[in-house]
């Protein structure tokens, strides 16, 4: 019994681009429609606060790789600390809006840092605190760092204008955390 043939994996050789044959050499191709911007000015502040929450985010990111952290730990250290005796993974992923299996791998480490611990939650055997042990000091030293690194980037635009845009963003935050039906989250708001 013969085995059936084997079939050349090999790719062809180059011959240009694929594009280029299925168009055809020469061929002129019709310019893209042209749209007229729609009146979107609530979607365009959205878009510009992501632009500067990811510049922000990446001041931050360098300041937290310098401490052998990410900026979600950080993030997680800061919410536990503005927070007496803890939250539960549900709360903490709530408080800082982001899903609680993203939320796993972060805690995971930190236990394993040294940095909080889970600890069980009396009169309910299945929920868990975490709260911050003394390994968290190096991350806690870290935030004035963090704060300065935003400070820095932050330098030109007027200090009334940074105090009415944190109040927007935290009125903003409350409003559609309502709109939501996410719950209130006191634990990661400013320090008074």
């Amino acid at each position: 019994m013969t085995p059936p043939p084997r079939h050349d994996r090999r790719r062809p050789p180059f011959r240009g681009s694929r594009l280029r044959e299925r168009r055809g050499v020469g061929e002129v191709l019709a310019p893209p429609p042209s749209f007229d911007p729609p009146d979107v000015p609530v979607f365009a502040v959205a878009a510009c606060l992501d632009r500067v929450a990811k510049i922000l985010s990446r001041a931050i990111g360098q300041v937290a790789r310098e401490h052998g952290a990410t900026v979600g730990q950080v993030l997680i250290v800061d919410a536990l600390l503005r927070t007496p005796g803890g939250m539960t993974a549900k709360e903490l992923a709530s408080a800082l809006a982001i899903r609680p299996g993203s939320l796993t791998g972060m805690i995971d480490t930190l236990v394993a840092r040294d940095v909080l611990r889970r600890e069980r939650v009396p009169g309910d055997a299945r929920q868990q605190r975490l709260v911050l042990l003394d390994g968290a000091k190096d991350l806690v030293a870290a935030l004035p760092k963090m704060n300065d690194e935003v400070a820095a980037l932050m330098r030109d635009v007027d200090p009334a204008v940074l105090e009415q845009l944190g109040a927007a963003a935290s009125t903003a935050e409350i409003n559609i955390r309502k709109l939501s039906d996410l719950p209130d989250t006191p634990a990661i708001s400013s320090r008074s």
